[in-house]
């Protein structure tokens, strides 16, 4: 171990001590010299300590390294010489292991052949004698219930050689449920393609199941019924799309079949009224002047002699338009039973129109029923008023 020993400084001067300030001035002073002297002094010798310990620093990583080295090797050697006779070993073993395997899946496997081989025999009797058991179960009941069908069925021949209208009334009684069932098929088909088309007047504020509203267009396939019926009507024809005659509208019956769904203006009768008036020269409203060309000459000097016309038409245009009157009324929500809407392809509504065709052309008889009840509206009559 290295000692060095470094004298303290003395106390340095303070002006807080006035008295001795020169004293402990010169005492600092002279002490500086041998402080810097011990300082160097232990800087040497840690510089050579220093260097001492690097040498054996150096000599200890090389000692360290040849052991590492050597222990490496021997450590390789040890392992490989380990691992050798392991491996030795773990060979024996598993002969061994593989050995007393063999031997002893023999004899289980011999055991094992011999309790199925038995087990398998046992099986078969027990299934034999289950089976026997069962054949002859299902035999008897074979029987037994032969016997009652046979029983059953002579029963019901004497019955019937008893009392033959008895098979004669049950045919009979088929055969008529089996027509009623088809003819109200055929009539329920028939009433709901008489139904299509027909337009009514609903006191509500949605319109019932089936029906279209007025006024719009519809496309064949979904009611390939009413594109039907429609044919050659107006807004049909008989192209995809179709259309209903317009909404808010009065009905008219027509049996010309290209007028049906047409629209046609409303009007009424002409008035004409023609009045000889002497002198008379003004127009207008509903009248006008006929001609002025002629005077009537005499002793008493000569005058002028006018047609006044009447004409309502040239008041109002609705005089002349038609031969009707229109009415007071009272308004109802108005629709046309169109039939369930179709889901189909295009060759699909071809059978379809195809068999409706055919359908028409049996025109089956059917009975008639009383007509439904309708709501028939009061109306006023009554005509615009005509400014003379």
């Amino acid at each position: 171990m290295i000692e060095i020993k470094i004298s303290p400084l003395p106390t340095p001067p303070s002006t807080k001590d006035a008295l001795n300030f020169a004293e402990r001035a010169d005492n600092f002073v002279e002490a500086l010299p041998q402080f810097q002297e011990e300082l160097n002094k232990f800087a040497e010798e840690g510089n050579a300590l220093k260097d001492e310990l690097n040498a054996a620093t150096q000599s200890l990583i090389a000692n360290l390294n040849d052991t590492k080295d050597a222990g490496v090797q021997e450590l390789q050697a040890k392992t490989q010489s380990s691992k050798t006779e392991i491996e030795t070993k773990l060979s024996d073993v598993i002969d061994t292991i593989e050995k007393k395997v063999s031997e002893t899946r023999l004899d289980e496997l011999l055991n094992a052949y011999d309790e199925a081989k038995n087990s398998s025999i046992t099986a078969i009797k027990s299934q034999q004698e289950k089976s026997e058991e069962s054949l002859e179960a299902f035999k008897q009941e074979s029987l037994e219930s032969f016997q009652t069908s046979k029983e059953a069925v002579i029963g019901e021949i004497l019955a019937q050689q008893k009392n033959p209208q008895d098979l004669e009334w049950k045919l009979l009684t088929a055969i008529a449920s089996f027509l009623r069932e088809q003819i109200k098929s055929l009539k329920d088909d028939f009433e709901e393609r008489q139904r299509i088309g027909r337009k009514d007047y609903f006191f509500r504020n949605v319109l019932p199941e089936n029906y279209v509203p007025m006024g719009i267009k519809l496309k064949a396939q979904d009611y390939p019924l009413l594109w039907y019926y429609t044919i050659g009507t107006a807004g049909n024809d008989r192209r995809n799309y179709f259309e209903i005659p317009k909404s808010n509208q009065y009905s008219k019956g027509t049996d010309i079949t290209k007028e049906i769904g047409t629209f046609g203006m409303c009007g009424l009768p002409e008035i004409e009224i023609n009045i000889n008036a002497l002198l008379a020269g003004g127009s207008g409203n509903a009248f006008k002047t006929s001609w002025t060309n002629n005077y009537i000459t005499g002793s008493g000097g000569s005058y002028p002699d006018n047609t006044l016309a009447f004409s309502a038409s040239k008041a109002s245009e609705v005089y002349g338009r038609s031969s009707e009157v229109e009415v007071n009324r009272v308004h109802y929500l108005e629709g046309v039973y169109a039939g369930k809407k179709q889901k189909s392809d295009q060759n699909k509504f071809r059978d379809f129109i195809e068999q409706i065709r055919k359908k028409d052309e049996q025109r089956l008889e059917l009975p008639e029923q009383e007509p439904p009840l309708e709501v028939k509206p009061v109306y006023i009559r009554g005509l615009p008023s005509v400014q003379y």
